[in-house]
């Protein structure tokens, strides 16, 4: 399977929750409120999604998707 779409964070700006978090914040619940991000589980979001892999390299922490970040909802599974 190829990985189209990359989304990069630097090690010394987020770790891995924080990174999560703004990936979930973005582009998964763009338009939720702080109380319902900050109950949510960002990390294992991306994790268990089958249509999102999470590296985390020595310097960069990535998120990786054969679909477009911002015209594919990550939750139901099919494009905007």
């Amino acid at each position: 399977m190829d990985y189209y779409y990359a989304l990069t964070y630097s090690k010394s700006m987020y770790n891995v929750e924080e990174a999560c978090r703004d990936f979930v914040e973005r582009f998964v619940f763009y338009d939720m409120s702080e109380s319902i991000l900050n109950n949510f589980n960002s990390v294992n979001f991306v994790e268990e999604n089958n249509f999102l892999i999470l590296e985390e390299g020595t310097r960069n922490i990535i998120i990786l998707s054969q679909y477009d970040f911002e015209d594919f909802n990550f939750i139901k599974g099919e494009r905007l």
